[in-house]
């Protein structure tokens, strides 16, 4: 793992077009946090990508700039293809995500979509892993989302059961409590200390 920011994002969608001529690229995984402008580099080893479209050449993803290729040896980090359907985002994502046209130096056309903070927040919720409840944490720190925000989603774009509801609002009362609320944790920029600030303002259950 190492270091990455915004321009190894635009980096590995540009090898994805190039493999498949893809021309809508979605970064739906913790690399997307970098969309964020407090947000400035995270520790990771891999970059999550989907392809929405029917592309018979997504399956050159794996080989060439995925896990163990040369890309990763290289680079330092891999492109990891997530099939549709296989994870469980919340309901209307592709339309929040923050979309940049780009044309490249050979005049290709394509479009990087990045997943939004507020979907992004709320799919770490949804995990309740540690790691993932840290990378809430700067998003909260960052002003990039807020607690109700990632509330509002939950209940109506992400969670099936009010039993699954409860259990993330638990999670978010947790980041709050020890990550945000009260002595208030920033991220260094990449991701490795922490420093306390001021109080953040309480936030109500719905």
């Amino acid at each position: 793992m190492r270091s990455i920011d915004f321009e190894d994002i635009l980096h590995a969608v540009r090898a994805i077009e190039q493999l498949t001529d893809a021309k809508k690229i979605y970064v739906v995984g913790s690399a997307s946090m970098l969309a964020s402008s407090e947000i400035n580099s995270l520790i990771t080893g891999d970059i999550d990508i989907m392809i929405l479209e029917e592309n018979p050449r997504v399956n050159t993803i794996a080989p060439s700039i995925g896990e163990c290729s040369r890309f990763e040896n290289t680079f330092g980090f891999y492109v990891d293809e997530i099939p549709e359907g296989s994870i469980h985002l919340p309901e209307g994502w592709a339309q929040r995500c923050l979309c940049k046209e780009i044309t490249d130096i050979y005049g290709a056309t394509y479009t990087v979509c990045i997943l939004s903070p507020i979907d992004l927040a709320t799919v770490k919720i949804g995990s309740h892993r540690q790691r993932d409840r840290e990378q809430v944490a700067r998003l909260l720190n960052s002003h990039a989302v807020t607690a109700d925000e990632i509330k509002e989603n939950l209940h109506w774009n992400f969670c099936h059961t009010e039993e699954e509801y409860n259990r993330a609002l638990k999670t978010l009362d947790g980041i709050m409590a020890n990550e945000v609320k009260g002595r208030r944790v920033t991220w260094s920029a990449d991701g490795r200390s922490r420093t306390e600030q001021s109080d953040y303002e309480n936030h109500d259950d719905r």
